[in-house]
C-alpha cells in the first residue's frame, strides 16, 4: 500500500514537472529518478529526459536513452525497447545524422511494433524511415514507406499521422519540383489539422506551402504563410522549426539586407540545434547564394573578393556536410553553385568539372524514371484507396442485401408466429368446445352415477337390514317364530346374503375397471373352463336347464375375471328374466367365426322390446332388472377387454340372445 502511494505521488510529481522547459525539467526528474518506485517508473523517466534533451541538450539524448534501453531490457519490456528503438533512430536521423544507424534502429523498433500489433508507433517507424530515405535522396524508397503509413494511418484513423505522411509526401513532391501536386497535398494537409484541431504541425504545413508558393512564383502568398508559421514557432518555442521558418522567409525575401539577416537567424538557431540537418544545410547553401549576388551587384566595389569568399566558404560547408550524410541532392546543389562561383571568377575548367559532376548527380537524382517510380508509388496508394472505398461500398450493398432478407426472414417469422397464434386460439376454442362438451357429459354421467349409487346402496342396504331385523328378533324373542318361519325367514336371509354377495363382487371388479392404473392381465383361457366356472357358480338352481356346447374347444387371449364377470351377470339377469316361466332354459355356445372367438347366451323369457335393447347400450341410462346394476357394469368390463356385446334379433316372446366377441 505505501509502494502504491509512492508511485502515485511520482507520477503525480511528473505530471507537475511537465509544465517546467529544458534542463529545470530534466534536473527534476533526475532529482526523482533514486526514489522510483521500480524499474518501470524509472524507464519511464529516461524516456522523458530523452524527449526533453532534443530541444535542450541534444548531446545527452542518447546518454539517457541507452540506459533507459538497458532497463527495459532487462526487464524484457518489449514495448517500451521499441520505444527506445525509436529513439535512438531519432537521434541518429536528426542530431548525428548517420542515417544507416537510424534506419536501422527504426526498423528494429517497427519489427516489434508490428509483433505487438502497435498500430500508431509502427506507422511513426515508417515514416521515419521514409523521411531518412527522403534526406539521402532516395525518394521511390521514400515514397512507398510514406504511402504505406499514410495507408495504415488513414485505416487506424490515426490523424496525426496522416498529417505527419501528407507533409513528407507534399516534400517529396516539392523536392521532385511538382509544385503544384506538392501544394494541393500540403493544403489537403491544413484542411485536416484545422478540421480536427490539431495545430501541432501546422508551421511544417505553413512551410511547405511557402516553398511551393516560392516556386509558383507568389511571393507574397509565401511571405503571409512563413509569418503565420513564425507566429506559431514563436507562441510553442519549437526553436527547430523557427529556424527552417526563417530559412525559407529568407530564400523567399528579395531585399538583400533582409534577406542576409533572416538566413542569419536561421542559421543561428540550427547550427545550435541540427548541426547536421538538410534545413541547416540548405540554410548554408542560401546563405553562400546571397553573398554571391551581392558580389555579382557589387562588381565595381571593393567588396567584392570578400562576398566570393564568402559565398565559397558557404558553399563549401554545405557541401561538406552533404557529402558526410551522403545527400546527392544537395551535393550535386552546391557542386553547381560552386561551379558558378567559379566560372563568374573564369576559373573554367574547375567550373567545368564541378558542373559536370552536378549534372550527372542531377540525371541521377532527378531522371524519368526515378520520377515515373515515385509517381508509381503515390499512385498505388491512390488506387489502394479507391479499392478501398470500392470494397467498402460493395460491404456496405452486401450488408444492404443482408439486412433486406434479414428483414424478409423477419417478416417471414412474424408471418409464422401469426399463424401459430391464430392456429393455437383455432385450437383452443376447438378444445373449449370438445371441453364444454365433455365437461356436460361429465355432468351428465355424474348425475347418472348419483342415481346409479343411490340404487346400489338401496340393494345392499335390503338384505343387510333384513338380516340385522332377523337377528335381533331372535335375539329379543327367540320363542315367537314357528320352525316353518324359522326356516322360510333364513332361506330369505340366505337368498338375500347371496345376492349381496353378488353385487360387491361384481361392484368391486367394476370398480376397479374404471380405475386408470388397474389394466386386464391378458392371458390363455379355455372356453370349457369358462362354462364350468357358471355351471359351479348357478348348480343351486335346478329349475333352469344349463347347456353349454363348445364343440371346436376353443381357447382365448383375455382377462379371466373380467369375462367371468359378465358372463356371470348375464347368467345372472338370463335366470331373473326366467323367473315364473315353465321349461326354463339357458344355453351357452362357442365358436369361431371372422378370426374371432364368439360366446352366446340365450334364454326362452319372454325377451325385450327394441327401446330395451337401446336404453341397455346407452351411456347414458342406468339399466337393470331387480337392483339396478344390469348391464352397466357389463358394459364397461366389456370395453376395458375390448369384447363386444350385440343383442341377437329375435321373434317377440321368444327370449334373448346376447352374443359375446373377442
Amino acid at each position: 500500500m505505501r509502494r502504491t502511494i509512492f508511485l502515485f505521488a511520482l507520477l503525480s510529481s511528473l505530471v507537475s514537472l511537465s509544465q517546467k522547459r529544458g534542463e529545470a525539467f530534466i534536473d527534476s526528474v533526475l532529482t526523482l529518478m533514486p526514489n522510483a518506485a521500480n524499474d518501470t517508473a524509472r524507464a519511464r523517466m529516461y524516456q522523458a529526459i530523452s524527449n526533453e534533451c532534443f530541444n535542450t541538450l541534444p548531446q545527452k539524448v542518447l546518454e539517457y536513452n541507452r540506459a533507459g534501453l538497458e532497463l527495459a531490457t532487462k526487464m524484457k519490456w518489449e514495448k517500451a525497447i521499441g520505444s527506445f528503438y525509436l529513439t535512438i533512430g531519432r537521434y541518429y536521423q536528426t542530431i548525428r545524422i548517420i542515417y544507416d544507424s537510424a534506419i536501422y534502429y527504426n526498423l528494429k523498433a517497427y519489427d516489434i511494433f508490428v509483433r505487438h500489433d502497435l498500430k500508431q508507433p509502427s506507422n511513426i517507424a515508417l515514416g521515419n524511415i521514409g523521411t531518412l530515405y527522403q534526406d539521402i535522396g532516395n525518394y521511390t524508397k521514400a515514397a512507398e514507406y510514406y504511402s504505406i503509413s499514410l495507408k495504415n494511418a488513414e485505416e487506424s484513423r490515426d490523424n496525426m499521422m496522416i498529417i505527419s505522411n501528407l507533409l513528407n509526401i507534399g516534400l517529396i513532391q516539392s523536392q521532385q519540383k511538382n509544385f503544384r501536386q506538392s501544394y494541393d497535398t500540403y493544403k489537403r494537409c491544413l484542411a485536416l489539422q484545422k478540421e480536427n484541431n490539431l495545430p501541432a504541425r501546422l508551421s511544417n504545413c505553413y512551410n511547405g506551402l511557402a516553398i511551393c508558393a516560392l516556386n509558383l512564383k507568389d511571393t507574397a502568398g509565401a511571405v503571409a504563410f512563413l509569418k503565420a508559421a513564425i507566429k506559431i514557432c514563436t507562441g510553442t518555442r519549437d526553436d527547430v522549426m523557427l529556424g527552417t521558418s526563417y530559412a525559407t522567409y529568407g530564400a523567399a525575401e528579395s531585399n538583400p539586407g533582409k534577406k542576409m539577416e533572416l538566413l542569419k537567424k536561421a542559421d543561428m538557431l540550427l547550427a545550435k540545434l541540427t548541426p547536421e540537418g538538410i534545413t541547416y544545410i540548405s540554410n548554408l547553401s542560401n546563405i553562400g547564394s546571397a553573398y554571391f549576388e551581392l558580389a555579382k551587384k557589387d562588381s565595381a566595389g571593393k567588396n567584392q573578393q570578400q562576398f566570393l569568399q564568402q559565398a565559397k566558404k558557404y558553399f563549401f560547408n554545405a557541401l561538406r556536410l552533404s557529402e558526410r550524410i551522403n545527400h546527392k541532392t544537395y551535393i550535386a546543389l552546391n557542386n553547381k553553385l560552386i561551379a558558378e562561383t567559379d566560372l563568374y571568377q573564369s576559373n573554367y575548367k574547375a567550373a567545368y568539372e564541378r558542373l559536370q559532376a552536378a549534372t550527372a548527380l542531377n540525371d541521377s537524382i532527378y531522371s524519368q524514371d526515378n520520377k515515373n517510380d515515385i509517381a508509381k508509388k503515390l499512385a498505388q496508394y491512390e488506387l489502394d484507396k479507391k479499392n478501398a472505398a470500392i470494397q467498402l461500398k460493395d460491404a456496405i450493398i452486401s450488408g444492404q442485401k443482408k439486412q433486406r432478407i434479414a428483414l424478409i426472414a423477419c417478416l417471414v417469422l412474424l408471418l409464422v408466429i401469426a399463424g401459430l397464434i391464430y392456429y393455437q386460439n383455432y385450437s383452443r376454442k376447438k378444445a373449449n368446445t370438445t371441453l364444454m362438451v365433455l365437461n356436460n357429459e361429465l355432468d351428465e354421467a355424474n348425475k347418472i352415477k348419483a342415481k346409479f349409487f343411490g340404487i346400489l346402496s338401496h340393494d345392499l342396504r335390503s338384505p343387510v337390514a333384513n338380516l340385522v331385523n332377523f337377528l335381533q328378533l331372535q335375539k329379543k324373542n327367540p320363542g315367537i317364530l314357528s320352525e316353518t318361519q324359522i326356516a322360510e325367514r333364513e332361506a330369505q336371509i340366505t337368498g338375500s346374503a347371496t345376492s349381496l354377495l353378488e353385487t360387491m363382487e361384481s361392484m368391486l371388479l367394476w370398480s376397479k375397471g374404471q380405475m386408470e392404473n388397474f389394466k386386464p392381465e391378458t392371458n390363455v383361457i379355455a372356453v370349457a373352463d369358462l362354462f364350468a366356472y357358471i355351471r359351479k357358480f348357478f348348480t343351486d338352481n335346478r329349475e333352469i336347464k344349463f347347456t353349454f356346447l363348445d364343440e371346436q374347444h376353443l381357447t382365448l387371449h383375455t382377462d379371466e375375471n373380467y369375462l367371468q364377470t359378465i358372463m356371470q351377470n348375464l347368467t345372472s339377469n338370463a335366470i331373473k328374466a326366467l323367473q315364473q316361466i315353465p321349461g326354463a332354459a339357458i344355453e351357452w355356445r362357442a365358436w369361431e367365426e371372422n378370426n374371432r372367438i364368439c360366446l352366446s347366451i340365450t334364454d326362452n323369457g319372454p325377451g325385450i322390446t327394441a327401446e330395451q335393447a337401446k336404453n341397455l347400450f346407452s351411456e347414458t341410462t342406468v339399466t337393470g332388472t331387480k337392483h339396478g346394476l344390469g348391464l352397466h357394469i357389463i358394459r364397461d368390463l366389456a370395453r376395458a377387454i375390448k369384447c363386444s356385446i350385440t343383442i341377437a334379433p329375435q321373434n317377440p316372446n321368444t327370449g334373448t340372445s346376447f352374443i359375446l366377441s373377442l
